[in-house]
């Protein structure tokens, strides 16, 4: 299966209660955002879903950093829920697509071990002067870049 996300859909659910967690994990939690406040920052730009936040001085978050650094963990995911009528399954040859036309729901957003398409990344990077001090900064390339660039291949 093949999944597409158009532009839009995640726009409804920027401001749910979502929580960053390594490996979707409830028990290791880096961050939060509700109704747009708090420490995890979320946005779309042209290239999908993008969170950040600053990492957490915690066991997970410093784990979690270093695991980063030594390039262990490079990959992200979200979870999510989908209405019926938020979403259309069709088949392209043997290949089933399923095109995200609106989010019902955003529940997390995760640095991963194994995500569910590779090309999904994760980083650290120093904080700018003045903002978070020198405790290290995640940034995402997000998950959604893997749906834009199935959406391209497959919307010819």
């Amino acid at each position: 299966m093949v999944e597409v996300v158009l532009p839009g859909a995640f726009d409804s659910v920027l401001k749910d209660d979502v929580r960053a967690l390594f490996n979707h994990d409830a028990n290791l939690i880096l961050a939060r955002s509700n109704n747009g406040m708090g420490t995890l920052k979320l946005s779309v730009d042209s290239r999908g879903l993008k969170y950040s936040f600053t990492a957490p001085d915690t066991s997970a978050g410093n784990d979690l950093l270093e695991s980063i650094r030594r390039g262990d963990i490079d990959q992200s995911s979200y979870s999510f829920s989908v209405d019926a009528s938020g979403q259309k399954y069709d088949m392209e040859g043997k290949t089933c697509v399923r095109t995200i036309k609106k989010f019902s729901k955003l529940y997390d957003v995760s640095p991963v071990a194994f995500a569910a398409t590779p090309e999904t990344t994760v980083t650290a990077r120093n904080a700018k002067p003045g903002t978070t001090g020198d405790r290290p900064h995640w940034t995402v390339e997000n998950a959604t870049r893997r749906f834009n660039l199935l959406r391209n291949r497959y919307s010819k």
